[in-house]
């Protein structure tokens, strides 16, 4: 305010609120919208909405499947480039065979879309192999994670690599495996990955607790 700015927010991950409360902002004759989208799609005429308006559309964090023209500036984490440094990371570790728990985030969602590309890639080159496929939900949750992880040594799953599409989601999966007395981190048998890099999984990183993290 004291640089003359009136800020309004709606904190949401459900797609369809965002796009209703971008649609109120629209209606309300804002200046400038802020978007982080839940999902990378859906988005056309809210933007061409603003648009007409002479609001300026501005992307923050996620992409949004539109053309360039429907918004004025992107802000982006590049969530392929995570994926495929990821990849490569798991690839150089020379393990004998590479079966992966893959755990998604909130599916449809540039994050997922982004980090998932590269893991499916290379299953599809052969070069690794998902043997458990869940999501921790449109909340990214740590407790659905968890549940994936379970329900996959519960089944005898084969896995020796976790790949957490965020933090939170990385600590379920741990807490999975420490719960079932399985080793993981370095030296142990499970290695996993986490994204977004935040303060306690740096140093989960540092203390070996996990082998990697992207952003």
């Amino acid at each position: 305010k004291a640089n003359g700015y009136d800020a309004k927010q709606t904190n949401t991950a459900d797609n369809s609120e965002q796009i209703a409360a971008a649609q109120g902002y629209i209606r309300d004759g804002v200046d400038y919208l802020l978007i982080s989208a839940a999902n990378a799609s859906g988005w056309d005429n809210v933007l061409k909405s603003a648009k007409a308006a002479g609001i300026k559309v501005i992307l923050f964090d996620r992409a949004i499947q539109t053309d360039a023209s429907n918004y004025t500036a992107a802000l982006l984490s590049d969530m392929a480039y995570e994926g495929t440094t990821a990849v490569d990371w798991v690839l150089k570790q020379k393990l004998d065979k590479i079966n992966l728990v893959l755990i998604r985030g909130q599916l449809g969602s540039a994050a997922e879309i982004g980090r998932s590309a590269a893991v499916l890639k290379a299953e599809k080159e052969g070069k690794l192999t998902i043997v458990a496929d869940g999501t921790g939900g449109d909340s990214w949750s740590l407790e659905e994670a968890r549940k994936v992880v379970e329900a996959a040594i519960a089944a005898k799953k084969d896995f020796n690599v976790i790949y957490a599409e965020n933090d939170g989601m990385a600590q379920g999966a741990a807490q999975a495996l420490a719960a079932a007395g399985i080793s993981f981190g370095k030296g142990g048998k499970v290695k996993i990955i986490g994204f977004d890099f935040n303060r306690f999984a740096l140093r989960n990183v540092q203390a070996g607790y996990w082998d990697a993290d992207m952003q």
